[in-house]
C-alpha cells in the first residue's frame, strides 16, 4: 500500500478497485495489519486510516462488513507505533510472535535454502501468495527474510523432474509439507514425502514439517510429526510466526 501510495495520486481509487474485486483478502490483509500494530510507523497509521475510512464508506450496505471497520476505525488512536516501542522489539519477539534473525539472513550451514515446499498445483494460490510470500518477508526491519525453494519458481528446465526434487531437498535445510486432500491424492506430492523421509532419516535431523492447510486424511508416515495447523484463518498471524521461528538457521 504504501508503493501505491507514492505511485498513484489517488490512493482512494486503489483503495476502492481492490476492495470490490478482491473484497475477501482485502479483508485479511487489514485484519492482519492490526494483529500486529508494531509494524506500523507515523505514515502507515495514516495510510492505513485512509484505507479503512474508504472501506467504511464501501461498505455502508453491508451491516457486518461496517461494523469491523468502524471498529477499526476506534482502534487506530491507540495504536501503538513502531518508533514508540522499537526498544522492546527483543522483548517482543521472546514473547509473541515475530522472530528476530541473524543478521546475514543466511540460510543454514551448507544449505541453498531455509525450506523446500511441497504443495499440490490445486493449492498453489494460497500456497505463494500467502505462505511463501509470509515467509520470504520481513515483518520489521530487523526480521529474518528466509529463502524457500519451490518448483514453479526453482526448479531447473531441462531437468528429470525426480532429480529436481531430489536436488532441492538437499539444498534445503527444513522441508514444508502442505496437507490438503490434493496433497494426499497426488503422486508427486507422494514421491516428494517419501523423498524428504529418506533425506530426515540419512541426516539424522528433524527438518520434515507438515503443514495442515485443510481436514484431511494425514497418512500414517507423518502422523508422528508435530504439525503447524493453519486451518483457521484467524490463527493465521499467529501461526506463521510460529512457523518462522522453527525455520530459523540453527
Amino acid at each position: 500500500m504504501m508503493k501505491g501510495k507514492e505511485k498513484y495520486k489517488e490512493i482512494q481509487d486503489v483503495y476502492t478497485f481492490i476492495f470490490k474485486h478482491e473484497k475477501d483478502t482485502f479483508m485479511r490483509v487489514i485484519a492482519d495489519i492490526f494483529k500486529i500494530p508494531h509494524t506500523l510507523d507515523g505514515p502507515r497509521v495514516k495510510l492505513i486510516t485512509e484505507c479503512v475510512r474508504t472501506c467504511t464508506t464501501l461498505s455502508m450496505n453491508d451491516k457486518a462488513n461496517l461494523d469491523i471497520f468502524n471498529g477499526y476505525i476506534r482502534t487506530v488512536p491507540d495504536l501503538k507505533l513502531m518508533e514508540d516501542i522499537e526498544p522492546k522489539l527483543d522483548e517482543i519477539s521472546q514473547s509473541n510472535s515475530v522472530p528476530i534473525g541473524p543478521e546475514n539472513n543466511s540460510p543454514s550451514e551448507g544449505f541453498v535454502y531455509d525450506f523446500f515446499v511441497s504443495h499440490s498445483h490445486k493449492d498453489a494460490e494460497w500456497v505463494l501468495s500467502r505462505l511463501v510470500a509470509d515467509l520470504e518477508s520481513a515483518f520489521t526491519e530487523n526480521d529474518v527474510v528466509l529463502r524457500g525453494c519451490i518448483a514453479d519458481r526453482d526448479f531447473e528446465p531441462g531437468k528429470f523432474i525426480f532429480k529436481n526434487i531430489e536436488n532441492s531437498l538437499r539444498k534445503s535445510s527444513k522441508f514444508l509439507l502442505v496437507m490438503t486432500n490434493h496433497f494426499v491424492s497426488s503422486y508427486w506430492c507422494q514421491f516428494e514425502t517419501n523423498q524428504a523421509l529418506l533425506e530426515s532419516i540419512e541426516s539424522r535431523k528433524d527438518c520434515i514439517i507438515p503443514i495442515y492447510l485443510e481436514e484431511c486424511n494425514i497418512p500414517d508416515k507423518l502422523r508422528h510429526i508435530t504439525y503447524a495447523d493453519f486451518t483457521s484463518d484467524d490463527d493465521y498471524i499467529f501461526e506463521i510466526m510460529k512457523l518462522k521461528r522453527a525455520l530459523l538457521p540453527e
